[in-house]
C-alpha cells in the first residue's frame, strides 16, 4: 500500500510540476489596471512616468540630469500636446491640438530660442 501511495504522490507531483512549468511559459499579463507607474534608473531615480489625473493622462521623461526632457498630456481643454525640453529643461518644442493655449481651438506648433523665448510659431489657420 506504502508503494501505490508512493507512486500516486510522485505522478501527482510531476503533473503539477507540468502545470506549472508550462504556466510560467506564458507572459501575457492581460490588463494591468494602475493609477501611475513610474520606471527609475539603477540609482533610484525616476526617468519615466505614465500616470493619469482628472483631466486625462500624461507621460513625463527626464534626462539623465533629472531634467524633465518629453512630456505628453491633455490640457484644461481636453487638446492634446507634447513638449520638448533642452537639456536644462526651457521647453524648445510643442506641438498642441485644439486646447487652451491654441488660437481658435486649432493645431499649434511652436520652436522657442536658446533662452525659453518664442522663436516660431503656427497654427493651423496660418
Amino acid at each position: 500500500m506504502k508503494q501505490y501511495f508512493t507512486g500516486f504522490f510522485t505522478a501527482f507531483c510531476l503533473t503539477a510540476s507540468a502545470f506549472l512549468f508550462l504556466g510560467a511559459q506564458n507572459n501575457d499579463l492581460g490588463d494591468v489596471i494602475v493609477r501611475s507607474l513610474k520606471v527609475i534608473d539603477d540609482e533610484g531615480n525616476e526617468v519615466v512616468t505614465l500616470a493619469s489625473y482628472k483631466l486625462g493622462g500624461f507621460i513625463w521623461v527626464w534626462n539623465s540630469r533629472g531634467v524633465q526632457a518629453v512630456e505628453m498630456s491633455v490640457d484644461g481643454n481636453s487638446g492634446g500636446y507634447f513638449r520638448a525640453n533642452d537639456i536644462g529643461g526651457k521647453n524648445q518644442v510643442e506641438v498642441r491640438a485644439g486646447g487652451n493655449d491654441s488660437r481658435d481651438r486649432d493645431g499649434m506648433v511652436v520652436l522657442s530660442d536658446q533662452n525659453g523665448q518664442i522663436g516660431w510659431s503656427i497654427n493651423s489657420k496660418q
